[in-house]
């Protein structure tokens, strides 16, 4: 694996670039500056054919089918047409759920040991619509691990997260087009309040990622995060959509309900500098609420928690309301 010399630059631009439209690819005029402030446009969420959910409705395409897309060229949308970027990106991670990562491609190979499993035969045979989110909610007990596992194989979970690694370096075309291994960690409170991070990497990367199934703490990622660098591997992680976690992505409490110290918010900026503050899912940077006198607050709000109609609570929620807690916690010391 060779470094990706560009995180920097992209970690720099990042925020910024998701308030500019990070994922529109409109042509953005951009003044010319210094080489390590240039603005670069990319995708740091995106799921293929190896996620569990992507999988389920309908997405066919692997890895390479998505960097191919992120470079301009042409791919099949899983309703059978082809579709393609109008403006190709400078960098991009994919970033499948490590929970059962491959397992349910896996269900639909009849040479796999859980094409057997009781769930396998509901996801095949599933064609419509309302099939498959029966078949999908036949998932939703493994993942969040409200039933005794017998589903996980880490073998398979292994191979699939090379084969990410390996497309990855494939399609890396220095100076050109950037490409960073990464996953998405799913983790949540008891139901399902989204406390998603897009894990991405600098250069080299473990063996198998870290996923919700070992904890869901995210203090105990980090700390993983943590013991990697040691090693060499060095990672961010990146808060996705916290617009849908009901006030636990940036509480003022630790994950477990305990008080916010020094050492637990140098834990987290080491390992989480940057934040998403828009995607598809909603906008995470502001709220209305919070920003009264902001003309652009209401811009594309979605009130719910992730895949529910339950409402998401605001406090805690947002961006801006996040660097106001932080500036004011390092103001009393």
């Amino acid at each position: 694996m060779t470094l990706r010399k560009k995180l920097p630059i992209v970690a720099a631009t990042l925020s910024l670039s998701f308030s500019l439209g990070l994922f529109s690819a409109i042509p953005q005029t951009v003044l010319a500056g210094p080489e390590d402030r240039r603005a670069m446009f990319g995708e740091t969420h995106l799921h293929t054919n190896l996620s569990f959910d992507a999988f389920v409705f309908g997405n066919r395409n692997g890895p390479d089918a998505a960097y191919d897309f992120a470079k301009g060229k042409a791919i099949t949308h899983p309703l059978g047409f082809d579709m393609k970027i109008r403006v190709p990106l400078d960098f991009q991670a994919v970033t499948d759920h490590a929970a059962y990562l491959g397992m349910v491609p896996a269900m639909f190979d009849p040479n796999s040991a859980v094409a057997n499993h009781r769930v396998a035969e509901g996801l095949r045979a599933a064609k419509t619509a309302s099939e498959r989110r029966l078949a999908f909610g036949a998932l939703l007990p493994y993942i969040g691990q409200q039933i005794e596992d017998d589903l996980l194989d880490m073998n398979i979970v292994r191979d699939t997260w090379s084969e990410i690694k390996a497309s990855a370096d494939r399609n890396n075309e220095p100076g050109k087009f950037t490409t960073f291994i990464g996953y998405e960690y799913t983790s949540s409170q008891d139901t399902f309040e989204n406390l998603h991070r897009n894990v991405i990497f600098r250069g080299g990367a473990p063996k198998e990622p870290y996923s919700r199934l070992i904890s869901k703490n995210p203090e105990n990622l980090w700390r993983w995060m943590d013991s990697l660098r040691a090693q060499g591997m060095d990672s961010i992680a990146i808060p996705h959509n916290s617009n849908g976690s009901d006030g636990y992505m940036f509480s003022d409490k630790t994950y477990d309900g305990g008080e916010i110290d020094a050492d637990y918010s140098a834990l987290r900026m080491r390992n989480e500098p940057i934040v998403e503050i828009s995607q598809v899912k909603g906008t995470s940077e502001t709220h209305p609420l919070q920003s009264p006198n902001d003309e652009f607050a209401s811009f594309e709000i979605m009130p719910y928690q992730i895949a529910t109609w339950n409402d998401s609570r605001i406090d805690g929620s947002y961006v801006r309301q996040a660097y106001r807690r932080g500036l004011e916690m390092q103001a009393q010391g």
